[in-house]
């Protein structure tokens, strides 16, 4: 299993939210750095991933709507799965 971690206090802003994403997730050179971009990366990843968030209850707007997608994407069947500490 391949588990990543990040820190919803390092996405300050939107730009610096998707670069950490990237960058801890190693997300392709073409990834957007926008929502749409992000469900795609994320619908590629599958079970063998595991994703950890960590102080989410710290997060700013932007943080809640990117945290939405990664709740959305990991509910998906064979999907990566997450935890998300507050």
């Amino acid at each position: 299993m391949h588990c990543i971690t990040l820190d919803i206090r390092d996405w300050t802003d939107r730009a610096a939210a998707h670069r950490a994403i990237a960058q801890a997730m190693a997300f392709p050179a073409w990834y957007g750095g926008n929502l749409d971009a992000l469900a795609d990366c994320l619908s590629e990843l599958g079970p063998q991933t595991h994703v950890v968030l960590l102080h989410a209850a710290e997060g700013t707007d932007c943080a809640a709507r990117i945290l939405e997608v990664f709740r959305a994407l990991s509910a998906q069947p064979d999907a990566f799965s997450l935890t998300v500490c507050e």
